[in-house]
Order: C-alpha cells, then structure tokens, then sequence
C-alpha cells in the first residue's frame, strides 16, 4: 500500500542508469528490475536508460527475461570514451530527482545540474584492479582516473555512494574518501523461487558437482577445468559427476573439449532459470573459482537453495560464505585447496548422510537474510533519506 502521506512518494522521479539492456538478464539487471519495480510500487515514477549501443561480452547468449516489468525503459546512444556520456537533453526529459548508477565508474557525469546521485558498485570492485586482462586493467585504470577528478567536482550534498559487502565498501573509501556517504546493502533476492528442497538432493547415486555462469578466465573456468582433471585422475572417478551450467563465454571450446575427455563431464547449454534452479536443488557442492565477484548471485542463490559452496576468497563470495559452515573461501587460483575441500564433502556426503542434509537445511536459512523481502525496504531507506537530505 502506497502511503500517500509522505512526500517522497507522491510521483518523485528516479532514473536508474545501467551500461547494457534490462533484457541482457544478468545478476545486475535482476536486482536493478527489483529496485524499479518495489520504488514503483511505492509510488516513485522509475526509468531505466541504457546505451543503444551495447555490444554483447564473445561468445554469451542473451537470457531470457520473463519477470514483469513495472516502470518505463528506455535506451539512447551515448558517447562512449572509456565512459559513457549521457546526453543532457535526454537527462532533461526525463527529469529525474534522483539517479542511481548501477556501477560508479560508467557514467562519472551523471550527477549534472545538481542532480542527486546514488553510485552503485554492481560491477566494479577490488579484484577488478588485480585479476583481468591487462587491457581491463588499463580500461579500468583509466576510468578510476576519469572517476577520481571529476569526484573533486561533486558536492557532499548530491554524491552518495551504494557497495554490496562490507570488503567493497573499505576499498571504495579508500577511492572517495571520508566525504561522502557510503550505504553498504546486498542485492535482493526472490526466496519464493531460492529455496532448499531435501528430496532431490538425496536421490543421486553420484556426487554431483555444479559449475554455474559465463565460460571465461575471470569466472574461473580454466582452474575448474584443473580441478576436474585432478578429481577426475583419483579414485572419485565413477562416484562422481560435474554438470556445467552456463550461458556460454569464450571458453566454450574449452568445455567441449573436457566433456569428450571426461565422461562424467555434462556441459549444459542454457538460458533457463527454472532449469537453473533444478540444478542447485539437486546438486551436492556449488564449486566457484572465479577472479571477480563483486557479490556473486550464483553463490547466493545455491545457498538459498542449501547448497554449500567452495569458492574463490574474493570480496563477493567472502560476504556470502561463512567460512566451514555453509561453505568454504580458498584462495583464488589453489587448485589443491579446492580438491581438499571438495574431497571433505564428497566423504561427509557418503559417510554421515544425515549431518550433510542438516548442514543444508542450515546453509539455507543463513542464506535468508539476502531475499528481497528484507533488502528491498532497506533499498528504499536509503533513498527516501537522500531525497530527504
């Protein structure tokens, strides 16, 4: 119910600013369509605007979008040097009395005339300035540097700044400063569609060991190809199985090739996020060795889902993962420590088959505290005080 009481929610205007189309479905867009449609609801008149130009990353197929959209999108072509430049014309139609950026070194500008900003941390963080390309590193380096002058230009009272885990929000004071206000809140997350359901996970006669997302280096795919090899050359062999799960990426061939080595190797070409889903459910271990998450919606969900976790000890998954209960960190690129962890659940799995179920059922309500109902009011919070301030 809308409370038309208060002013800030008689018909202010939000605009939400995202570098690639709501329809390209990825963890960003989901939770950028979350805030649109619950700031909608609450009686705020919401626009999305993303370049015309977007060029979708190699080899990824675009997902299909099938959650109702509430709010007004758009798509204009912008400048893009390093940066995109959003036109002003199209910054004075839209009229808006708030903009959120979904991640702050895109659209460095956006806070023109005075117009109160909310720079989110969606896709840029700290892993970002170690393990990518050297090119991304030289992209990334410019755009921080593009970021860190015109930074000099914001005022206090228009600048606020979003981060999704406490690591993030460390490292972006250290860019920003003391200056600006900084709310630390995670993504929302539908627990009525991410939760643990205990009759698949106990029918499988096989150990079965999930991959999900992009085929690329900064996912980790290439160490997970190692980790199969080394699992796969023991005498866990025929008990058990991997299934990749993806969208694609440019490793795909890569994939290919361990599904003709491996025979326990399913390489799952989808789209689906019911089947998505199916997979976390019936799953024994979510395994992520990625380079760069800023909060990592895979983990989360599996999570809900019960699913441990091993992953990579990077920012995103560290604020998910509590450490030798619902999963375990390892450090980014430890094939072996990977093989150790997967290896302790494979035994517990097949030798206390009741404490796994438990440990499950635990790892899913402490996944709880990422679903939407209690993320989204805190969303809005924010920025009813910004609008307040």
């Amino acid at each position: 119910m809308v409370d038309k009481t208060h002013s800030n929610f008689i018909r202010k205007k939000v605009l939400i600013l995202h570098d690639a189309p709501l329809d390209e479905w990825k963890g960003t867009q989901r939770s950028l369509l979350e805030y649109g449609n619950y700031l909608t609801e609450n009686g705020f008149h919401v626009t999305y605007l993303s370049p015309s130009n977007f060029k979708r990353p190699e080899g990824e197929n675009k997902i299909n979008l099938k959650t109702d959209i509430k709010f007004r999108v758009m798509n204009h072509k912008m400048r893009h040097i390093f940066v995109y430049l959003v036109p002003l014309r199209v910054l004075r139609y839209i009229n808006p009395d708030v903009i959120y950026v979904s991640t702050f070194n895109a659209f460095p500008f956006a806070p023109v005339g005075g117009k109160k900003t909310i720079f989110g941390s969606f896709v840029y963080g700290p892993e970002h300035e170690i393990d990518v390309s050297v090119w991304k590193k030289f992209s990334f380096f410019i755009k921080r540097n593009i970021f860190r002058v015109v930074l000099l230009f914001y005022r206090k009272e228009d600048v606020y700044f979003h981060t999704l885990n406490e690591t993030q929000a460390n490292w972006l004071r250290s860019l920003v400063g003391r200056r600006f206000n900084i709310f630390t809140i995670p993504p929302p997350l539908d627990c009525s569609k991410y939760f643990f359901e205990n009759n698949e996970s106990n029918s499988s006669s096989l150990f079965n060991i999930l991959y999900h997302g992009p085929l690329s280096y900064g996912k980790g795919f290439s160490d997970f190809s190692h980790i199969v090899d080394k699992l796969n050359s023991s005498d866990l062999y025929e008990r058990i199985r991997f299934n990749i799960v993806t969208i694609g990426g440019p490793l795909f061939n890569l994939a290919k090739e361990m599904e003709k080595k491996w025979k326990n190797v399913y390489l799952i070409n989808t789209a689906s996020e019911e089947e998505k889903i199916k997979f976390y459910r019936a799953s024994q271990l979510l395994v992520s060795p990625s380079k760069v998450e800023n909060f990592h919606f895979v983990t989360a969900e599996a999570q809900l889902c019960g699913l441990p976790v091993i992953s990579s000890d990077i920012s995103g998954p560290r604020s998910i993962i509590v450490q030798g209960i619902t999963g375990y960190l390892v450090p980014s690129g430890d094939i072996d420590g990977f093989v150790d962890r997967i290896k302790k659940y494979i035994e517990i799995w097949e030798n206390e088959r009741e404490h796994y179920i438990q440990l499950r059922e635990e790892i899913s309500l402490k996944a709880k505290k990422f679903c939407k109902t209690e993320t989204l009011p805190e969303f809005l919070s924010m920025v009813n005080s910004i609008l307040d301030s």
